[in-house]
């Protein structure tokens, strides 16, 4: 398995794919194919695959006027309430929150 073909996959669709799609598209049953990955990266395709959604998230934030609901639309989320909730877990505060602290910090 190329885990550098897997991560591309995962790059160019993570905000519409699930593990299972992963899993089917390279062949593999979703537990292999996590296994594998954990053990070649030390993380799972679940935790990569929120971390580039936190990180779409966060530039998104930072480079545009969307409202947080378009961000979590745009990310694959089926309502706000999960990427509010995702990205507090993630980085211990809001969207917004995180908007309002960045755009404070580029304005001094």
């Amino acid at each position: 398995m190329n885990i550098s073909d897997v991560m591309y996959y995962m790059e160019n669709n993570y905000t519409s794919i699930t593990v299972q799609d992963i899993a089917k598209k390279f062949g593999y049953s979703s537990d292999y194919l996590n296994q594998i990955f954990k053990k070649m990266t030390s993380h799972t395709i679940g935790e990569m695959l929120l971390s580039l959604k936190m990180q779409k998230a966060c530039s998104l934030l930072t480079d545009t006027s969307l409202p947080v609901s378009a961000v979590a639309e745009y990310l694959g989320y089926h309502n706000t309430p999960n990427l509010i909730r995702s990205f507090k877990k993630y980085y211990g505060i809001t969207p917004a929150q995180y908007r309002k602290d960045f755009h404070k910090s580029t304005s001094i």
